[in-house]
């Protein structure tokens, strides 16, 4: 992607996925400041950046919507409903965008879930330093 912007050559995404965090080993790079900010560039200025966030070990919320209110952007983050069973687990996806108007759907806020009460004291991942330990649940 920073060789694609060098060249002047943006993706201009509509929709920019990242779906890296459920297992044990995640790619800590992704949620930095800086590769935050590579995303922004390549998404159109009315694009989302869906990052899922599903993980049995870690709260990865708060660490996106810091990010997210880092760089003034809007963030709701949705999951689907609770399941009874064990064997089956929630999904979540924090979704990101220049202007609040583009989450506003009622098929994204009947989902949507409160900020977490950590966002104001996560941490802001940079490529220079990052900690799991922060985020364990």
């Amino acid at each position: 992607m920073e060789e694609e912007l060098e060249r002047g050559e943006p993706q201009r995404f509509d929709l920019l996925a990242l779906d890296a965090f459920s297992s044990d080993a995640i790619p800590i790079h992704l949620l930095t400041k800086e590769a935050f900010a590579l995303y922004l560039q390549h998404l159109e200025k009315d694009g989302i950046l869906a990052v899922h966030i599903s993980n049995r070990y870690l709260d990865l919320q708060p660490v996106v919507e810091k990010l997210a209110h880092e760089f003034g952007l809007a963030v709701a983050t949705v999951s689907d409903d609770e399941s009874e069973s064990w064997w089956i687990y929630r999904t979540k996806w924090v979704l990101i965008a220049r202007e609040e108007r583009l989450l506003e759907a009622d098929e994204i806020r009947e989902k949507t879930s409160p900020l977490s009460a950590k966002t104001e004291q996560a941490p802001i991942w940079t490529d220079d330093h990052a900690s799991l330990v922060q985020v364990l649940r």
